[in-house]
This record gives structure tokens, C-alpha cells and sequence, in this order.
């Protein structure tokens, strides 16, 4: 099958980033499908690359998450516009695969099923139009409209979609109730991260690495860690990574002993940081659409063996609690983060038992090549049901 294979952020484990589409499409080749990446790159010239068996073309897009919501705009605009260019050059596609976010690349999906005769299967990430308006990012009712219309056309017009979550299923089924709608939610790369459980330390350790944006919200764990200190407890906490908020984050933590702030790594840079860690923290602003996501270090803190510390108040946070392997907690509540930490630090064994339930999970119900099986038997039409089910 010669599949067309749409992520405007494609990243490889070297980039850093989310390497989801990376996976999925080297294991599209290892199937023995032709996959071709249309994508972009912070540079000044477009160029095409051989990436593990899949054909890259590096479209000249600048983009950062610092940027303001018009500059991602135009962003979004010059994708579509160059994506459909660069489509022209291809020929007998038998699938789009389109990955969201942005949304806007579902107008990429949309001119290739109409010109082209490609049809294609939407998968969705995050639920956009409404995570940016109950922000208050976007405000203006034209755009509103605009990107509501595209949201539910680009449903109507897919093939299959494909959800990143159980409630972004839900919310996609309540907009096309006869549409197929499959979960493959971000996954658990169980052969590069490995546990390394360390049964007692002088200090339990605790990591968030990702994104530092609005919608992350880390100033949640600085509120933490200040109680922390005051309270002279064993706890160190460490924030890894780049974005819009990252100057504030360092900033609001430098009187904090307890704090570091670290700038960006790529995955195989942060396999040995993670290693030196105790618990993932994990953490978005406390709106209730954006704990319906499928955060990628969440998943990577499974595969690595680790205690899940966790704000989300969603399908997370049932995976967590029904498989003990760490604790939610309310984010406006950080004297709630000192109680449900205070047993890891007064019992190791306690925290070895509950980084073994985050390792067991990530290899039964996570596993990256489960998930790899998973989107080739969806695009091949080998599976007509959804297939991925949250333990009971």
C-alpha cells in the first residue's frame, strides 16, 4: 500500500519531541508499505530525506510554541498551502494518513479526497477547536465558526478516524455517529526506556519533561515544591524541556532549593535523566478538555519504570489509579500532592511496588508494537472494530 502520511510536527528520536507518527510509520515500512512524510522544518530551504525506510520531505515552516496565535496561524496557512503542492508530485496513493494537531491539516485531508481522489484517515490528538476556545485563546466568532465547520467536515469526509483517547472518541461519535471511530492512544517504547529501580534513596526525585506552556501550567508544581521546602520534606523536582513558559517557570522556581530547570533534550538525551528519577510528573491546566489528551510522557514514564504523578482528571487518570501505579491529584490543591506523596517517602517498598505497576502496564496494555499492529490492521481493513479497552 502507498500511503501519504501527514504530520505537520514530525519529529525522530533524535529531533526530540513527540515521535508518534515516527513509530507509526517505520512500522508502516516494516509492513512492507511505501510511506511517504510530508512535514516541516525550522529552516530556510525545503529538502527530502531517507528516515528508516520513509521518504521525508522538510517543509521550510518556522514554528515554535512561543510564538502568538497569529504567527501560528500563518503557520498553518503556509502548510496547507505548500503540503498540497508537494502532494501534486505523488501519484497512485492509496491512503492519506492525516494527523492532527493542527487542525488546519484536515484542510490538506480535505483537498486530497476532493482533487486527488485520496481518501484518508483523521487521526485526532488533541480536541481542537475546543481545547483553544475554552482557553480563551480563541475568541474571534468567525474563526470559532470556521473551525467548527472544519472539525466536523473533516470527520464527515474521513475514511476511518482514528482518536488518541477513549474521550476523544466520545466526543468525536456525538459529532459522526456513523463514522468509524478506533483508539490508538500514544505509546510505551518498551525497548529504549528500560526501569531502573533504586529501592531507597536520601531523597525521592521527581521529573516533568515536555513541553513548558499555557497549556501545561507548571506553575502547579512550583506551588508544590514551595510546600515542599517549607515543610523540609525529601523531595527534589526537576523540569526539563522548552517552551512559551519557560523563562516564567525559571523564574517563579530560582529561590526554590528543591527546583531545577533544564533546557531541552531529545529522547535518547533523556533516557539517562530519566533513569536518575523516582516519578513522572505530569500536568496540563485544570480545563477539563485538555485531561481528555494522551500526553506522550505519560507513556514514557510507564515504559521507564516510574512512580505517575498526574493532574488529569481523565481516562489518565483511571489508568493510573486502576493499575496503582501512582496517584492523581487536584491541581488548585498542592497540600493534596504533600499527603499522597508522604507514604512514598516513608516506605520504599511502596514506591518499588508501584513503579512495577507502571512497568507492567506499559508492556501489557501500552506496548509500541501492540499499537504499530494496531493502525496496519485499521488502514488495511484487517480489524472493523475498535480493539483497545481500558483495564477493568
Amino acid at each position: 500500500m502507498n500511503i501519504l502520511y501527514i504530520h505537520q510536527y514530525f519529529k525522530t528520536p533524535q529531533d526530540g519531541g513527540c515521535v508518534r507518527s515516527y513509530h507509526l510509520a517505520k512500522g508502516l515500512v516494516e509492513k512492507g508499505h511505501q510511506v511517504t512524510m510530508i512535514t516541516t522544518q525550522n529552516a530556510e530551504n525545503d529538502i527530502t530525506k531517507e528516515i528508516e525506510g520513509i521518504t521525508v520531505h522538510y517543509l521550510a515552516i518556522p514554528y515554535d510554541n512561543s510564538f502568538s496565535f497569529l504567527k501560528r496561524m500563518i503557520a498553518f496557512i503556509r502548510f496547507f498551502i505548500k503540503a498540497i503542492r508537494k502532494s501534486n508530485s505523488f501519484k497512485d496513493v492509496d491512503y492519506a494518513y492525516v494527523m492532527t494537531t493542527p487542525l488546519s491539516t484536515g484542510m490538506v485531508a480535505l483537498w486530497l479526497k476532493r482533487f486527488k481522489n485520496i481518501p484518508y484517515i483523521f487521526e485526532i490528538g488533541d480536541l481542537w477547536p475546543e481545547v483553544p476556545i475554552k482557553m480563551g485563546v480563541l475568541k474571534n466568532p468567525l474563526i470559532k465558526f470556521f473551525s467548527k465547520w472544519l472539525e466536523k467536515t473533516s470527520y464527515k469526509n474521513a475514511d476511518k478516524i482514528v482518536a488518541l483517547s477513549p474521550e476523544i472518541k466520545d466526543h468525536i461519535e456525538q459529532i459522526v455517529p456513523t463514522k468509524p471511530v478506533f483508539v490508538i492512544p500514544n505509546f510505551c517504547d518498551n525497548q529504549l526506556f528500560e526501569p531502573n529501580y533504586v529501592e531507597s534513596t536520601s531523597k525521592l526525585r521527581v521529573l516533568y519533561c515536555g513541553t513548558v506552556g499555557l497549556a501545561n501550567h507548571l506553575e502547579y508544581l512550583v506551588e508544590v515544591a514551595k510546600i515542599c521546602e517549607k515543610q523540609s520534606l525529601p523531595l527534589e523536582f526537576t523540569v526539563v524541556g522548552a517552551g512559551a513558559r519557560f523563562e516564567e517557570i525559571s523564574n517563579l522556581s530560582k529561590s526554590l532549593k528543591n527546583f531545577q530547570v533544564l533546557g531541552f533534550r531529545n529522547q535518547h538525551e533523556l533516557k539517562n535523566l530519566i533513569a536518575e528519577h523516582d516519578a513522572f510528573y505530569i500536568s496540563f491546566q485544570n480545563i477539563r478538555v485538555l485531561h481528555s489528551g494522551s500526553p506522550n510522557k505519560f507513556f514514557d514514564g510507564l515504559a521507564s519504570g516510574k512512580l505517575i504523578i498526574s493532574n488529569l482528571d481523565g481516562w489518565t487518570r483511571e489508568v493510573i489509579e486502576s493499575s496503582n501505579c501512582g496517584f492523581y491529584y487536584n491541581p488548585d490543591k498542592p497540600s493534596e500532592f504533600v499527603d499522597k506523596i508522604k507514604p512514598y517517602l516513608k516506605s520504599s517498598e511502596m514506591l518499588l511496588q508501584a513503579q512495577k505497576h507502571s512497568r507492567n502496564i506499559a508492556e501489557k496494555l501500552f506496548d509500541k508494537n501492540k499499537m504499530i499492529e494496531l493502525q496496519n490492521d485499521i488502514l488495511t481493513g484487517a480489524t472493523q472494530k475498535n480493539l483497545f479497552e481500558l483495564p477493568q
